[in-house]
């Protein structure tokens, strides 16, 4: 997708325990380690201006890592993204019955450490996508730590932006959030005619609101 950024400076960190990180051992992965991955990345390099997008799940780092460097972070771009309050953890921003779903498929994976996905491809991109071996291929479990952790809002100055993926409301994840920043004056809100992971679906779309975004 950076290609479709045209000439904007993109940085697209793998954060611990996941991707081509997933060897790394989970055990000490918390949420603050991903939001601390997202603030090594504004430090190191020394950005300001920072539009942070953060898709499905990496809603909730970009609020921490916003939390900690508001000078740095002009934007915060929900992209069908989870949307912390302050204190909370992903197992509260997702709910009882969601962590009673992960409980179960570790105990059942025998993966104490590590969350299996509990959606397939299909879930995420619709039925008979292109995209659903790569998706299938890239998913990786995800740590256990990064659910309980929780994460600090006060002093977050960034402008806030929600891009809801009218496609997504089978997965019952994203529409409350969605529904809380339409109504709500001081976020902004777009929508995309495109399933949860749309990066995969319809980049094209998908850069096209970041760079709207980007130009307000």
């Amino acid at each position: 997708m950076t290609p479709l950024l045209g000439t904007a400076r993109v940085f697209a960190p793998t954060l611990a325990g996941l991707g081509e990180r997933a060897d790394e051992p989970p055990a000490g992965i918390t949420m603050r380690t991903h939001v601390e991955d997202v603030v090594h990345v504004l430090d190191h390099h020394d950005l300001h201006d920072v539009v942070l997008v953060g898709h499905s799940y990496g809603g909730i780092p970009i609020t921490g890592a916003a939390h900690h460097r508001p000078g740095r972070v002009s934007d915060l771009v929900y992209l069908d993204a989870l949307v912390p309050q302050d204190g909370q953890s992903c197992a509260d921003v997702l709910g009882r019955g969601f962590v009673l779903a992960a409980e179960s498929a570790m105990a059942e994976a025998g993966t104490p450490d590590r969350i299996p996905w509990l959606f397939t491809p299909e879930d995420l991109l619709g039925p008979d996508s292109p995209h659903a071996d790569e998706v299938a291929a890239r998913m990786t479990p995800h740590p256990t730590g990064t659910l309980f952790d929780p994460v600090a809002t006060a002093g977050v100055t960034a402008r806030r932006h929600y891009v809801f993926c009218t496609g997504s409301t089978g997965l019952g994840l994203t529409e409350g959030f969605a529904a809380n920043a339409r109504k709500r004056a001081e976020w902004r809100y777009s929508e995309i005619d495109g399933p949860h992971d749309a990066p995969h679906a319809c980049p094209a779309a998908v850069a096209a609101a970041l760079v709207a975004i980007s130009s307000l």
